[in-house]
Formats: C-alpha cells, sequence, structure tokens
C-alpha cells in the first residue's frame, strides 16, 4: 500500500506484490479523521483479501508525511520511504 502525499488530500492505493490492485484508491484529509480513515480502509482490504501483512510506501513530499508515518507506526504499520525518481519511473511505465 502507499499513499501520494499532498498538503491538503492524500490519495491512497492498495496493491499485492504481484502489483494487483485490491480494490478502489482511498482519498483522505491531512487532519484528525485522515489517517484514522486510512488505517480502517487498510485493515478492510487486508482482511477482505486475507492478507496478513502491511507495508505502507510513502514518496517523501516536503515535511507533510511526518504526521501520518507518525500515526502508522503507533497502528504497527511498517513504513517505507519510496525514491521519488522511482516513483517518477513506475509511473511512467504504467502510462505505456
Amino acid at each position: 500500500m502507499g499513499a501520494d502525499i499532498a498538503k491538503k488530500i492524500h490519495i491512497a492505493r492498495a496493491v499485492d506484490f504481484r502489483g494487483i490492485e485490491l480494490g478502489k484508491e482511498c482519498t483522505f484529509h491531512n487532519d484528525a479523521e485522515g489517517p484514522t480513515k486510512l488505517a480502517a480502509w487498510m485493515k478492510d482490504l487486508g482482511q477482505r483479501h486475507a492478507k496478513t501483512e502491511i507495508i505502507f510506501g510513502i514518496e517523501p513530499t516536503g515535511h507533510y508525511w511526518f504526521p501520518l508515518a507518525a500515526f502508522l507506526k503507533e497502528q504497527g504499520i511498517k513504513i517505507v520511504v519510496v525514491n521519488p525518481h522511482h516513483v517518477s519511473k513506475s509511473k511512467e511505465l504504467e502510462d505505456m
């Protein structure tokens, strides 16, 4: 799972290890309720698709990702920081 982090609104997507998308994206705000909505979405997808481990990738955009990463870490969700260059290249591959 991973999210495009922005100033006010974030968008998360979930894919399995094969790159198959697991449901619709989750749009959530950068406020007190946003991370809770994201965590509930991730847990629901995990249960529906029988996934036992969640790894959440974040592209470090400014400082906006720090509170989200701290919240998810408190929830026991593994966080990985993804290189923006790799994200850009993967988007190019999807567009082809």
